[in-house]
């Protein structure tokens, strides 16, 4: 993209017709605009939505005149910047193809937009694996199942990538950052690999240019993609986003807060175990430091108590001390001789080094008492670090006597974690807020125009399972509306199977949630029961999963004839023995094992591992311990491998009936 003064006679022919272009939100400018600027999405390379009004949008003076004309048509299009010097308009682009240029006029600045091809942008976004690259990149997923192949064959000038910067922001941004780049092995290598995948695949059935806008980001949970007026009826974000209302307007009111939360949690602790009178008797143990703590205190959370007499020699009187004690897991406490001089006491510093001070009024030659006090709220606990980063220096560091504190400490459990009220959180403002992500990645976007949205995100949510399906709900009525396309397409991918260290359960709620959600118009879900992998939260085989998001795009956008799901449950009924399961878009149904993940339950709501067999487009599920059937379900586990399937090789997901909570 050029800037350039504009020349007095037009290169283009330009009629005096101005747009007028549908309400579109706001855009927030920090300071008033002096000169013309478009946004990052707005630049060489990029793709344009094939549509009658398709949008441009940026910022000059207050007040000033646009111009914009381009190589497509003999038309300029005109409009006036508003009071914040934002300016908006359509452009008539329905005619595929290019490459365009783009030139945007205001008085005697002129900025040009060159390789512009016009066709479908589609919006990439959810958490990591959405974000996972073919290529091993940073952040690092290991790249996907035949990745030199696929970048072998990665050169297409028609697919082109936009990679948005991770972000967060309280208010809505105006701008991103990000660059569009022609899709080739180099410039997709880091990109989303499920984006990539579906859009080789639309672009081969359709042949048009696609554009696709990568605005993901690893472990985040739907609420922060979300705007804040998405959110205004989610009762259970009420206080996040109150928090997130004072780190816009008072961020100074959130810390003073946080502050007050941990100085209370700190002084409840101190009443119900204090330090006052603690000194190690018949009753403590050894611990040799430094190392993890062991014994009856392995998988202890709560306070444990660790004390060293030591004797500080005359080199070291009358001068401040260094007291380094390693990385304590998870936060510290400390006194010298009684008196409190230094501690970690908020969450997230388990791993780093204590280096603490001891006035020199305190540093007498002689005896001295060291007590620490250790809170561990989960895991692991202990003092970490090497034997020599263990000790009392000079604070200076340079030359005289050191204490090593390395060796046999005395120690004793003190308060368990569970008499506790929960650790405050005083968690920086970050990605895991409602609206963090969606105010940063998502509202600098809502001026352009898009044909659809791609959606893999849910991992994160499995803690709200039952929630879910009214937050995709939200998030896809919230961003229709945000963006002003209420025909936005919006399709998203059912979380694959995973081993949860945590083991909650939540997985197949999470799908099933997913999969109701499809219920508004023009979205449809794609389901990956069969290529997960239960040891790896990323699996490497995404290019089915880009392929079946592309099915869907190709059956209701473009008239394909095209199967876009695999078997979806419609209802179940007693037959004999056994519960007979109907389905739809069942056509060549069949099973890839007998022993697949059925069960059954009587009227007790006991499910037992049952047999299905396929009769033509229904099941026959039976099992000899449930004589009298009344519930079935199906892959409803963290990590059940799919096993149905339809003549297209598409997977159907779980489904359980009737649903008992």
């Amino acid at each position: 993209m050029t800037r350039m003064p504009w020349p007095i006679a037009s290169l283009f022919l330009a009629a005096a017709c101005r747009s007028e272009p549908r309400e579109a939100p706001s855009l927030h400018l920090s300071e008033t605009p002096q000169g013309l600027r478009l946004p990052a999405l707005s630049g060489d390379h990029m793709v344009l939505q094939r549509s009658e009004r398709a949008r441009l949008h940026g910022w000059s003076t207050p007040g000033s005149r646009v111009e914009v004309t381009t190589t497509w048509s003999t038309r300029a299009w005109t409009c006036q910047a508003d009071e914040r010097g934002t300016w908006r308009l359509e452009l008539d682009a329905r005619e595929p193809g290019g490459p365009h240029r783009i030139q945007v006029r205001c008085g005697d600045e002129r900025i040009e937009i060159d390789d512009v091809l016009i066709g479908d942008v589609w919006l990439c976004s959810g958490q990591s694996n959405m974000e996972m690259s073919i290529r091993d990149e940073a952040p690092g997923y290991y790249g996907v199942e035949d990745e030199a192949a696929v970048l072998a064959t990665a050169a297409r000038p028609a697919l082109r990538l936009f990679d948005v910067t991770n972000a967060v922001s309280p208010h809505e941004l105006s701008d991103c950052e990000g660059a569009w780049r022609v899709c080739d092995a180099q410039s997709v290598a880091a990109f989303s690999a499920v984006g990539y995948f579906f859009g080789v695949a639309v672009q081969q059935a359709t042949r048009l240019p696609i554009g696709l806008v990568g605005s993901n980001w690893g472990g985040t949970r739907i609420e922060a993609w979300t705007s804040e007026a998405g959110l205004a009826g989610v009762e259970a974000e009420r206080g996040n986003l109150a928090f997130v209302r004072d780190e816009r307007e008072r961020p100074e009111l959130n810390a003073q807060k946080a502050n007050a939360r941990l100085e209370r949690w700190w002084s409840e602790l101190e009443r119900l175990d204090p330090p006052a009178g603690r000194i190690a008797d018949a009753s403590w143990l050894e611990l040799e430091l430094p190392a993890l703590f062991s014994g009856p205190f392995d998988g202890f959370d709560g306070v444990i108590w660790l004390q060293r007499d030591l004797v500080l020699p005359a080199g070291l009187s009358g001068s401040d001390l260094a007291l380094e004690l390693g990385a304590i897991d998870d936060m510290d406490t400390v006194w010298f001789d009684g008196e409190r001089i230094a501690g970690t006491e908020r969450a997230g510093y388990w791993n780093e080094p204590r280096r603490y001070q001891i006035p020199a009024r305190l540093a007498g030659a002689g005896e001295h008492r060291l007590l620490v006090r250790v809170l561990d709220t989960g895991g692991a606990v202990g003092v970490k670090g090497e034997p020599d980063a263990l000790c009392i220096r000079a604070r200076d560091g340079i030359g005289g006597p050191r204490v090593s504190l390395a060796g046999s400490w005395r120690a004793a459990r003190g308060i368990e974690l569970q008499r506790l009220e929960r650790f405050p959180s005083v968690q920086d403002f970050g990605e895991w807020h409602p609206t963090a992500l969606y105010n940063a990645m998502i509202a600098p976007l809502t001026g352009t125009t898009f044909r659809g949205v791609l959606w893999y995100q849910g991992e994160s949510n499995r803690s709200n399972a039952a929630q879910y399906a009214d937050l995709m709900r939200g998030l896809v009525r919230d961003w229709r509306a945000r963006f002003a396309l209420p025909e936005l397409a919006f399709y998203w991918v059912q979380i694959a199977p995973f081993l949860y260290d945590d083991l909650i359960g939540e997985a197949a709620r999470v799908r099933e949630a997913q999969t109701d959600a499809a219920d508004l118009p023009l979205t449809g879900v794609a389901i990956t029961l069969d290529v997960g992998d239960p040891e790896d939260i990323h699996p490497k085989r995404k290019q089915p999963v880009g392929e079946r998001l592309a099915r869907i795009a190709l059956a209701q956008l473009h008239g394909g004839a095209v199967e876009e799901s695999g078997p979806r449950f419609a209802r179940a009924e007693r037959e004999g023995a056994g519960l007979r399961v109907h389905f739809e878009h069942a056509r060549g149904l069949r099973a890839s094992a007998a022993d697949g993940p059925f069960e059954l339950a009587g009227a007790d709501r006991v499910f037992h591992r049952a047999q299905a067999r396929v009769d033509g487009e229904t099941l026959l599920v039976e099992c000899a311990q449930v004589p009298e059937p009344v519930a079935v379900r199906y892959a409803w586990c963290d990590a059940c491998p799919g096993t149905l399937f339809n003549s297209d090789g598409l997977p159907a997901g779980p489904f359980r009936h009737p649903r008992w909570e």
